[in-house]
């Protein structure tokens, strides 16, 4: 009896770790500019607050949890001076399904007078999803480069993992 009750608390055991398991993330995706409203502050020089929207699409085949990243867009806040960026916002992904992850970023860019001297870098945190997605936490980096169109490219790494609560 004893026997069957250890190897049923093993198995278990396993299950847990399986399920709550963390899993790595590696996407790229494609940015473009929708709206951008950027105030002077007035109190020194190249002083800039801006509030922008971005759409972005998923280049790199991206999938988390079984479901594909097709789309999404970010909306973001950032304070620039003449030399550097600082950033923060939130991106919102869309899967095949329907399923929405959502995401918390914040990262710096070198600026030279207002214009992008190099590429963002900063960190990002899942602050939560639905569906399939309901539960997930994860986090991890994101390099922003500017492409010659005028777009962005994004990537991302890190790790992710969902509860076991998670509907199925």
């Amino acid at each position: 009896m004893n026997r069957h009750v250890w190897l049923v608390g093993w198995v278990a055991l396993f299950a847990t770790v399986g399920v709550n398991a963390q899993s790595k993330l590696s996407v790229t995706l494609t940015c473009k500019g929708e709206t951008v409203h950027a105030l002077e502050v007035g109190d020194r020089p190249e002083h800039m607050l801006a509030v922008w929207k971005e759409a972005c699409t998923y280049v790199q085949p991206a999938e988390i949890a079984g479901e594909r990243l097709t789309d999404g867009y970010s909306v973001g806040f950032s304070e620039d001076t003449a030399t550097d960026s600082t950033t923060s916002g939130h991106h919102v992904a869309t899967t095949e399904d329907g399923a929405k992850l959502f995401l918390v970023f914040q990262g710096t860019t070198p600026l030279k007078h207002l214009k992008r001297a190099g590429p963002t870098n900063g960190t990002w945190f899942c602050s939560g999803g639905t569906g399939k997605l309901e539960g997930i936490k994860g986090k991890g980096t994101y390099k922003v480069t500017r492409n010659d169109d005028g777009t962005l490219t994004v990537v991302l790494e890190g790790r992710y993992e969902l509860s076991g609560s998670r509907p199925k």
